[in-house]
Order: structure tokens, then C-alpha cells, then sequence
């Protein structure tokens, strides 16, 4: 099993090589996000641009101030020719409010852009956005992602025993084991939400869509996987302050 895993992450590897090789022809200048600044005004900070946009934007929704959910919200959106923007897409999310203020807010970036341009013309491109939503004197989000991490671990070893106990009957054999496969993936996804972009839980997400015979969604999770570590995207980037806009509740 963990070796068909690897075989699968290795074809994929050498597909997205290709594909970048074949791309390095075009030039491609991705948008920028100006703000309200000219470009003169604009001060040197250890911020990027449409972070430091959200930061001051941005605070927990009233709608939320009951039990402050915690986590990192991703947003991928398009930047168009015009600068306007447009398609936003939730790929990781914390709570339906988070993720609409988030949404709203880089709405409001409406014409604040300079569009990206692919060989000099101006091109509708994707951007992602990452903002952790954080609540103080608590536990970190790493210490929570591992938590859940744990457990979905705990709870695919207790499947994979399931399976191979024979002293049940093959229809409770299939019941109890797929019963902890899916707490498995209950488990990552919550993981997901403090972490996302981690490939170890994209993996063991893929292992239990193995597990379950769900091959579309194992082969989802391994091409995310690949992409990830092709592309150097890990938890990493989240620690970088530069690239991550930060809404603390006191």
C-alpha cells in the first residue's frame, strides 16, 4: 500500500517537471497589490502589501465573538486585466463568517491591483491569500493541528487492526474498520484547518482514501501532495510573517 502511494507521487512528480519546463518560454509577471499608496509613499515594512491591507481591515466578525473560532483561512481569487478581482475560491476553511470576512475583505481590493501580464499584456491571474484568525492564552495552532493529527493517526492503526482481525465476520470487519477510517479523516481535517498546505497529513489523508477504495479523492490528495513539495509550499510559509496576515483576539 505505501509503496503503490509512493509509485503514484512519483508519476505525478515527473508530470508537473514537464509541465514547468514547457512554461519557462512565457514570460509571466504575476499582479502586485498596490493598495491606496502610490508607490513612493509606500514605507519598508516586513509586511506584504495586501497583508498589511487585511490586518487593518480585518477583525473577528461579531458573529463569531461567542466562541472565536481559531485557524488559517485560504482564499485563492483571480486578479483581472482591469484590476478588479473576482472567483473566489475557499480552500482552507476555519468557519463560514471567517471565511466571508475574508472574502469581503479582498473584495473591497476592487482596483487596487496592478494586473499581471503574461509577454507584456495584461492577463487575469490567481492569487492566494493566507489569514490566521488567533486568540491569545491559548493553545498555539501547531499544538492543536498535532492533536488532531494524533488522533486521526490513532484511529487508522485501529482500522488497519480491524481488518485484519478474524475473528470478526467479514461485513463487521468492514464496518469497524471504515467506522475509524473515516474518524481518521474527521480528524485530519480538522488538523487541516490550524494547518493547511502540511504534506504529512495530505499523505495520511491519502491512506485512508485508500483504505476506503475512494481512489479519485487518494489521487486528489497525492497530486496536492506532489504540488506542494514540487513548489517547496509547507507549513513553512506560514511562519513567515511577510506572507501571512495575522487577526489576533485578545
Amino acid at each position: 500500500m505505501k509503496k503503490l502511494l509512493l509509485v503514484l507521487m512519483i508519476g505525478f512528480l515527473s508530470t508537473s517537471l514537464y509541465a514547468q519546463k514547457e512554461l519557462e518560454e512565457t514570460k509571466v509577471t504575476p499582479p502586485h497589490f498596490r493598495g491606496n499608496l502610490i508607490e513612493e509613499e509606500k514605507p519598508v515594512v516586513e509586511k506584504s502589501p495586501i497583508c498589511r491591507y487585511i490586518e487593518k481591515e480585518l477583525v473577528y466578525p461579531e458573529e463569531v465573538q461567542d466562541f472565536y473560532p481559531e485557524g488559517v483561512v485560504v482564499v485563492e481569487f483571480t486578479v483581472e486585466a482591469d484590476a478588479s478581482v473576482s472567483d473566489f475560491v475557499v480552500t482552507n476553511s476555519v468557519a463560514y463568517e471567517l471565511d466571508k470576512s475574508v472574502i469581503d475583505c479582498l473584495k473591497s481590493t476592487k482596483g487596487m491591483w496592478i494586473p499581471g501580464k503574461v509577454n507584456g499584456i495584461n492577463a487575469p491571474m490567481e492569487k492566494k491569500v493566507y489569514v490566521r484568525f488567533d486568540v491569545l492564552d491559548t493553545p498555539s495552532l501547531n499544538e492543536l493541528a498535532l492533536s488532531s493529527y494524533n488522533t486521526a493517526i490513532k484511529r487508522y492503526q485501529k482500522g488497519t487492526k480491524f481488518q485484519e482481525n478474524e475473528n470478526l465476520a467479514e461485513n463487521k470487519r468492514i464496518k469497524k474498520s471504515e467506522r475509524r477510517f473515516n474518524w481518521s479523516l474527521n480528524h485530519l481535517e480538522m488538523a487541516t484547518t490550524y494547518k493547511p498546505n502540511d504534506p504529512s497529513i495530505l499523505f495520511w489523508q491519502a491512506r485512508n482514501y485508500h483504505e476506503l477504495g475512494d481512489y479519485t479523492r487518494m489521487n486528489e490528495k497525492i497530486e496536492r501532495y506532489i504540488q506542494i513539495i514540487n513548489s517547496q509550499i509547507a507549513m513553512e510559509e506560514f511562519e513567515d510573517v511577510y506572507d501571512l496576515a495575522v487577526i489576533v483576539h485578545e
